[in-house]
């Protein structure tokens, strides 16, 4: 009768604690999004918003768009247009709808994080330049990924692949990353462990290579409008990766693999970093595979002995800082 008044007061205060999580986090996206005022802070918009805006105007007048068929309805991006349909049709301003995706992608986050981290630290931590801008200004990139992040924490179930699925939708990206995921999986499986972040890392390498010069053969195959999309935008310099990459062989020598989720999570880590570095090498934007891992990287720190941890997060908020002064100083310029 005792045991099971106590497992009734866990199962509440269980409960109370989970209702608070929640709270906690809407409240932190809240005031991400909605409180902080980033266009004054920059002095602009971000810069691929007035593009989403204007895509939402074209839409909500019903004008036309390209038809896709066959294996090319896999990288149409369907659900996004549909999403952009929809802030047309019922928010008056479109840059509210926006926001929204915008909320619902730092809270999908905040929920993976902050399960895992120190709530306050990573509250800080998510605060950086990069994960901003893709937070609030790469929309489609910033709540694809978490959405997967949702089907990983599903995973083994069916309905896993909603979110999957929804993810693929509203950006093809998914596909690179689901194709991550299953690689780590398998190089798990069938190798040593103590190898897996350093065959992350030259997973990264093939894949900067492939960025480079094999995925607009593929893109062009089957009539992706982002064929040729890398000699579009430019790449980020190597001293700006050169960071992450030290970060990456930090986690290599250091990180732990006892654990089947700590495993995943940092070599997946790993890999992002090293192929933002690579990427960088061979000339191929490569910043915003960073910047959807953030989150990602923050944990896979986390799990480091003591006194690495201790100073890598200190190393962290110094950089934040530094990434702030460059970022502010650029607009001011």
């Amino acid at each position: 009768m005792r045991t099971e008044t106590l497992d009734k007061r866990y199962y509440l205060f269980k409960q109370i604690d989970m209702i608070l999580l929640f709270l906690l986090i809407l409240s932190y996206a809240y005031f991400f999004v909605y409180i902080i005022p980033w266009i004054d802070i920059l002095g602009k918009d971000f810069s691929d918003i007035r593009n989403y805006m204007e895509r939402i105007e074209y839409l909500h007048q019903g004008l036309p768009e390209r038809e896709f068929h066959g294996i090319s309805i896999l990288f149409s991006e369907y659900l996004w247009k549909y999403i952009s349909i929809a802030i047309g049709r019922f928010f008056n301003d479109y840059r509210a709808g926006l926001y929204l995706v915008s909320f619902i992608s730092i809270s999908l986050y905040s929920f993976f994080t902050f399960r895992r981290v120190n709530i306050i630290l990573v509250s800080l931590l998510l605060i950086t330049p990069m994960f901003i801008d893709l937070v609030m200004g790469q929309l489609r990139m910033s709540i694809a990924f978490p959405l997967l992040l949702v089907g990983y924490e599903l995973r083994g179930k069916t309905i896993s692949l909603i979110p999957i699925l929804t993810a693929i939708f509203i950006h093809s990206a998914s596909f690179i990353f689901i194709t991550v995921y299953f690689i780590l999986k398998y190089i798990e499986r069938k190798f040593p462990l103590e190898s897996l972040y350093r065959n992350g890392m030259i997973l990264a390498l093939f894949m900067a290579f492939f960025m480079k010069y094999g995925v607009d053969i593929i893109l062009i195959a089957v009539g992706s409008p982002k064929a040729n999309y890398n000699s579009i935008i430019e790449a980020t310099s190597i001293s700006y990766s050169l960071l992450w990459f030290l970060l990456a062989l930090v986690l290599i020598l250091k990180a732990p693999i006892q654990d089947i989720e700590e495993r995943i999570i940092i070599s997946f880590s790993v890999t992002m970093m090293s192929f933002f570095f690579f990427a960088s090498v061979f000339g191929v934007y490569g910043q915003r595979y960073v910047a959807i891992s953030i989150p990602l990287i923050i944990i896979s720190i986390n799990y480091l002995p003591k006194h690495y941890k201790q100073a890598i997060f200190v190393t962290f908020l110094l950089y934040q800082f530094l990434q702030f002064k460059y970022w502010l100083t650029l607009i001011l310029i």
